[in-house]
């Protein structure tokens, strides 16, 4: 008798337990989905005069984000190694666009662009990693070549983007870096292999920048996008396509699948970049206490 009694307990111990994490999921999750749908930059004088660097702007994601941050006051350096567009990006900004070309695996790149950014606007407030190369291939089919080649942009360039502006930016008094990570760096992608493995890469110097910079004034954070209509997974194969469209739910938002990590999943629906909203200007400068934390913050979202 007393035997059953204690196994009663333990089964509602556990089934206490089960709830109070499932209840805290579901609190983690709608939470995060009011911060992406309020992602918007609510005080525009706070990127006015500043500079940002946004590499990868020469279309798509890119473009647009130059587009947001200038329309927020702010002047904005783009790079990419797309000259023509790269260019005519610029030229639509005006007198708060310059364009450089940069390879972002190349650091003395990166050190041309820092200077670049200085000698035209005088400063430097804000990274925008934003350059990437989308590699389909599984596993077993991935090459050599193409695990190097996405692993150099999409997690080498992160990282040596990092390390290049820590000084100006400290030296302006603080200013944020953003990483532009990707759903697959929050849960792995089948038959996106070596893409999954340089954007979960983003994270841990995501993490570790934040931690060691914070006493300067600078947030570092990783946002995670959805599937967006750029011409950057274009090439997909239809049955990869398909399988991208099997994740996606039936309503405009649901919770994470297979992300456990709390506060970090993504929002599966594909977008389009003039549905963007401006979730990369609002991570650089938030200014509530989280943000401003050591701790490292990720934000998930379908731009």
């Amino acid at each position: 008798m007393s035997h059953n009694i204690c196994n009663s307990l333990d089964i509602l111990q556990k089934l206490e337990i089960l709830l109070t994490t499932r209840i805290f999921a579901v609190y983690s999750w709608v939470i995060a989905v009011t911060r992406v749908a309020q992602a918007e930059v609510t005080d525009t004088t706070a990127l006015q005069g500043t500079v940002v660097i946004i590499t990868g702007a020469a279309r798509g994601q890119g473009a647009r984000e130059a587009e947001v941050f200038a329309s927020a006051g702010a002047r904005v350096v783009a790079t990419d190694v797309r000259d023509q567009l790269g260019q005519a990006v610029a030229a639509s900004l005006g007198e708060r666009g310059a364009y450089l070309h940069h390879d972002v695996t190349r650091a003395e790149d990166w050190q041309r662009v820092v200077a670049f950014a200085q000698e035209s606007f005088g400063r430097v407030d804000v990274l925008v990693n934003n350059a990437g190369v989308y590699t389909p291939g599984s596993i077993e089919d991935t090459s050599f070549d193409s695990l190097m080649t996405t692993i150099g942009v999409n997690q080498v360039g992160v990282f040596l983007g990092n390390q290049s502006v820590i000084a100006p930016v400290r030296a302006t008094g603080g200013g944020a870096i953003v990483n532009i990570s990707s759903g697959a760096g929050l849960e792995g992608i089948a038959g996106l292999a070596a893409y999954s493995a340089a954007k979960w890469a983003v994270r841990g110097p995501t993490r570790c920048a934040a931690r060691e910079l914070a006493d300067h004034g600078i947030r570092v954070k990783s946002v995670h996008p959805g599937l967006i209509d750029t011409p950057m997974p274009d090439h997909n194969s239809a049955q990869m396509m398909d399988a991208h469209r099997a994740m996606v739910p039936s309503r405009a938002s649901a919770p994470p699948r297979t992300s456990r990590t709390p506060g970090s999943f993504w929002l599966h629906r594909r977008r389009n970049t003039s549905s963007v909203p401006n979730l990369p200007s609002m991570v650089a400068f938030r200014r509530d206490a989280v943000a401003n934390s050591r701790l490292s913050r990720e934000f998930p979202c379908a731009l």
